[in-house]
């Protein structure tokens, strides 16, 4: 879906859509207040470009959220596996 946003919207406004996935991705880790502004500025920028709904732009939030705990809960996973693979 952000691929497909990239294309629509051009290679200098992608990079406020990387700017926003970025600042999504952090909020889930941190939940930090920074990520959330980062979060709401990117938004911002990208509806004024007029070539982005509200609606896209919460689409893509939630991938992103989706994403990003699936890798955590992959990295957890994968933290488990070499504690029991190590010998005391």
């Amino acid at each position: 879906m952000a691929k497909g946003l990239k294309n629509r919207i051009g290679e200098v406004i992608s990079d406020d859509l990387d700017s926003l996935l970025e600042a999504r991705e952090e909020l889930v880790k941190s939940n930090s207040s920074y990520a959330q502004r980062q979060l709401e500025k990117s938004k911002k920028r990208l509806l004024n470009t007029k070539k982005v709904s509200m609606e896209e732009i919460e689409k893509v939030c939630k991938l992103q959220e989706e994403l990003t705990k699936l890798e955590q809960m992959q990295e957890q996973e994968f933290e488990a596996r070499q504690e029991i693979s190590q010998p005391n």
